[in-house]
């Protein structure tokens, strides 16, 4: 076995060592590129909060599964002992559990970016993905602490979402409500 596929390298080596720490570091700053950006446009404090912290879930979720996936898959591979490769409901479900969760993380990302577009279907979308989250992380709490840390991370996402962007789509909705279109637009002038 490759020893960055050890699980038990890790214990031993000091924090800055960890790769868990740069794959975080990254994280933190593909979300300040992204919050630099929004904030660039003139998105107003409480949507620029809210599509940051979707954006940077959505980049948690996409960066931690796909190494989730590729760690089960190189464990399995090069812990073999002989060429024969063992395909059962554990590596299923293990890769299933992953991919599934990846996808809802890029549709986090996906969410994200069509808000920064001020297109409320993103709101949709990240409210979509967010449930199928939960209905996947809430039945792994008993069996793995992992589950309550994505549960937790999801229901502060659903309140960002509820709260925070609910409140602009209402107040953009309320600005365009008020706005008078000119008497000559409406073709009563020829």
């Amino acid at each position: 076995m490759p020893w960055y596929l050890n699980p038990n390298i890790y214990n031993k080596l000091p924090v800055y060592q960890n790769p868990e720490l740069y794959l975080f570091i990254f994280k933190l700053a593909a979300t300040a590129i992204f919050a630099f950006y929004l904030w660039k446009q003139g998105v107003s404090r409480r949507r620029l909060m809210a599509i940051t912290y979707i954006f940077f879930y959505g980049a948690f979720m996409t960066v931690m599964l796909f190494m989730h996936n590729t760690v089960i898959l190189g464990l399995r591979i090069f812990e073999q002992t002989s060429d024969n490769f063992t395909y059962d409901f554990h590596l299923y479900s293990l890769i299933l559990l992953g991919s599934i969760l990846f996808l809802q993380g890029i549709s986090l990302l996906r969410s994200a970016l069509v808000l920064k577009a001020e297109d409320e279907n993103g709101r949709g979308q990240a409210l979509r993905a967010n449930w199928i989250i939960l209905a996947v992380t809430i039945p792994l709490i008993p069996i793995q602490f992992f589950g309550i840390v994505l549960t937790v991370f999801s229901l502060l996402n659903l309140a960002v979402i509820k709260l925070l962007l609910q409140s602009s789509a209402i107040s953009k909705q309320a600005n365009t409500e008020n706005t008078f279109l000119p008497v000559s637009s409406l073709g009563f002038d020829k």
